[in-house]
């Protein structure tokens, strides 16, 4: 029979054996390296230790979803809620099980009493555990995964996805031409992309761990959206400067000693160019200036260092909007988030909400 159950930091080498099987030894690789900085080091948990739900089956686990904290607020207050990251099921085994429980017919009725009801799938048995919190939310959701959450009560938020720009196309014109003449024979295609918001105010880099400016910026800020995950001084640097295989660019804009906003971002290879990717950003809801500011620094900052695009994930309609006026468009909709226990509107997140790490 398949058994579901909640499981704990004991079932670490059964779970990334089950990663090995599925995805190959990379993911199993950052995944053991993630491990104690996701579910030790991690501030907003109450209690230190991995938390996720298994399916077994003859001593073997088949399927696995973990969940980290959300640490949601909704109009200011906090509330108890998890994103479900890293679903992975051993399809090779859950077929092979469903064919023993089948032929087993009615001679092991006191087991298959107790396996798990899989009568909206294995991944709906995972989620709907009794050990999971009331509030859920899954990104980068797939076709198939919004069909099955949809069937389990969990809510499409339509405004979620990924959006992303061009910054200069002369590092692909430069692979034709070579380096010498790439910047001239560039520039009129480069003319015709989006302009980047100018970098009109201070915006300064940031180095170090988080100090008590983001702690007064995020009282500040968290009751202006409807619903949004902590970020205050020690969730950021944990998650920005603690993390054991991500560097990230921080810059900040000031008003005297407080802060109007931060930008986090990031660079990394993809295929033969560099990608940019804007991993957080926050300000006061209607400081659409300093948004505008904190996106043209990080923008103009990719561009000189020769990086080919940039994306951002985003939920919230003023960040889409501001998005929208820096030249952003929209990538395909298979990145959507879906949440159960929450309006499906008003959210604010990310990149850096929910994505394991």
């Amino acid at each position: 029979m398949i058994s579901v159950r909640a499981a704990s930091d004991a079932d670490k080498d059964s779970i990334l054996q089950l990663f090995s099987e599925v995805f190959g030894p990379r993911s199993v690789e950052r995944t053991s390296r993630l491990w104690h900085w996701q579910w030790q080091l991690d501030p907003r948990m109450k209690q230190p230790g991995y938390r996720g739900v298994v399916a077994e089956w003859e001593d073997r686990i088949i399927g696995n979803v973990s969940y980290i904290p959300a640490a949601l607020h909704v109009d200011g207050q906090p509330i108890v809620a998890s994103w479900g990251v890293n679903v992975v099921i051993h399809w090779g085994l859950v077929r092979r099980a469903l064919r023993a429980r089948h032929t087993s017919g009615r001679t092991h009725r006191a087991a298959s009493e107790q396996s798990a009801d899989l009568s909206n799938g294995l991944a709906a048995a995972l989620i709907d555990h009794a050990s999971n919190d009331p509030v859920q939310l899954g990104k980068h959701i797939s076709e198939q995964m919004l069909a099955i959450t949809g069937k389990i009560g969990f809510s499409r938020v339509d405004s979620s996805g990924s959006w992303g720009r061009q910054l200069t196309l002369t590092p692909r014109v430069r692979r034709i031409v070579g380096g010498v003449l790439a910047p001239v024979v560039a520039w009129p295609a480069n003319r015709m992309l989006p302009r980047i918001p100018k970098e009109s105010l201070d915006v300064r880099p940031f180095e170090g761990d988080f100090d008590d400016r983001f702690d007064r910026l995020w009282r500040a800020v968290c009751s202006d959206y409807p619903v949004i995950g902590l970020r205050d001084a020690a969730t950021l640097t944990w998650r920005f400067r603690r993390h054991p295989g991500s560097r990230y660019r921080v810059s900040t804009l000031s008003d005297g000693r407080e802060l109007r906003g931060y930008i986090v971002t990031s660079v990394v290879p993809r295929g033969r160019f560099l990608q940019g990717k804007i991993i957080d950003l926050l300000a006061v809801r209607d400081d659409s200036e300093a948004v505008q500011a904190l996106l043209g620094s990080a923008l103009s900052g990719m561009r000189r260092d020769g990086v080919a695009g940039v994306d951002c994930y985003a939920s919230h309609e003023v960040l889409v909007e501001s998005l929208k006026s820096a030249g952003f468009t929209a990538r395909q909709k298979l990145h959507s988030i879906v949440v159960r226990g929450l309006p499906a509107s008003g959210l604010y997140v990310t990149e850096m909400d929910g994505d394991g790490g």
